[in-house]
């Protein structure tokens, strides 16, 4: 009896990351298709606990001062490539799945010639996308221009010397390099993305390799952390350069201060509480709260915009006033405006501003009625079990080839 080949399957090696796309893994393993999840270590258990086989990623240097995402994906394919080449030929895989910004997979694919699936998590750009003023001008604020600059010249050099190695002819480098500070959008011979056709814009920019099927959520393990009942939720997000912004969270305890109703802010374990004031009564700041279970209750979500929680948001119709951070949240924020599913806030406004804007929100009929046809739109899409019959498909038509 022939040897089944196994899918390989990489992410950003992050658990936080890992678990937007495990349930994706566990469908294909449930199906019956052998799985070899590469990760780090302190992933092991995560990934085989949806039954992949764990492999072991090459370890990550250490980070560096002005270290952006172009950098540390470019150091780490270039430092560990061949290593890789070498453990995927030992069991060679029928097929790579890798996520958006992952690329030495990417890499791997191409020059191992193995048909490749491109999960797209993160906000879809075309591969040559100009954003609009108020975007690019976020993304480099005037005060930080050369400095972006200077990174860039340092993260092209690493580019040119991957190309030299390599003669990547899928891969170009406007993938790499978008006109917004630590956007990168790979693909692959198939693409999945996360966000319903109804909310991507540029859509003529896209071929038929792109299959616009909805967030890959699977059940989440039990989880009894207490939720406590509010109206408004606020996070920034797992990243502790965002979650640490302890101006912002005194700004949202002075304009809900006094208000008639309940708010609940998740600030992440590396903040210290005490630079935050006193606490009143009708606000509760917890370390971590279950995200999901917040949501289903409440009535406004304050959030930094990274693409999971919009997601979210957006499943579970909450409008939003988003504060981007870094990445692509600019312009998932002016998406979201522009769709009228929220508002993008600038970082200087005022506390009394902002309660006035947030109740706005709340209370916005259009908003609402905007928010139940797009969360129509993103569960009608299919998720985790469109994903793995298009995988199958996909996979089929190369095996029968």
């Amino acid at each position: 009896m022939p040897t089944v080949q196994p899918i390989a399957f990489f992410d950003l090696p992050d658990n936080t990351r890992i678990t937007t796309t495990l349930a994706v893994a566990e469908g294909l393993a449930q199906q019956g298709h052998p799985l070899d999840y590469y990760c780090l270590e302190d992933s092991k258990l995560l990934v085989e606990s949806v039954g992949a086989n764990f492999c072991c990623l090459p370890s990550f240097k250490a980070k560096i001062n002005g270290e952006t995402l172009q950098y540390r994906v470019l150091e780490y394919t270039l430092d560990n490539v061949a290593t890789l080449v070498g453990q995927l030929q030992a069991s060679p895989p029928a097929l790579i799945i890798f996520t958006g910004k992952c690329l030495w997979a990417a890499v791997l694919a191409e020059c191992l010639d193995i048909p490749s699936v491109c999960i797209h998590t993160n906000y879809l750009l075309p591969r040559h996308y100009f954003p609009p003023f108020a975007v690019l001008t976020a993304g480099f604020p005037s005060g930080r221009r050369f400095t972006q600059w200077q990174w860039y010249r340092r993260d092209l050099k690493l580019w040119q010397a991957l190309q030299q190695q390599y003669h990547l002819h899928k891969i170009h480098k406007a993938d790499l390099f978008k006109w917004q500070p630590n956007c990168i959008n790979l693909r692959g011979d198939l693409n999945l993305v996360y966000p319903a056709r109804e909310f991507q814009d540029n859509l003529p920019d896209f071929d038929d390799s792109y299959h616009f099927i909805g967030p890959c959520y699977g059940e989440r393990p039990f989880d009894d952390t207490p939720v406590p009942p509010a109206s408004i939720y606020i996070s920034l997000g797992s990243i502790k350069t965002y979650n640490k912004n302890a101006d912002f969270y005194r700004k949202c305890i002075e304009a809900f201060a006094s208000a008639p109703y309940q708010v609940v802010m998740s600030v992440g374990r590396g903040l210290d509480r005490t630079t935050l004031g006193n606490i009143p009564e009708n606000v509760s700041v917890l370390d971590y709260v279950p995200q999901l279970d917040m949501l289903k209750q409440a009535s406004l979500f304050i959030t930094h915009g990274g693409t999971n929680s919009v997601w979210e948001a957006l499943l579970e119709q909450v409008p939003m006033l988003l504060f981007p951070q870094g990445g692509d949240q600019h312009l998932v924020a002016n998406r979201i405006q522009t769709l009228n599913l929220g508002q993008w806030v600038k970082p200087d406004i005022s506390a009394t501003n902002l309660r006035k804007l947030a109740e706005k929100t709340m209370h916005n009929p259009n908003a609402r009625k905007s928010l139940q046809q797009m969360s129509k739109a993103f569960h009608q899409a299919g998720g985790t079990d469109k994903a793995i019959t298009t995988i199958r498909n996909f996979l089929q038509q190369h095996e029968t080839a």
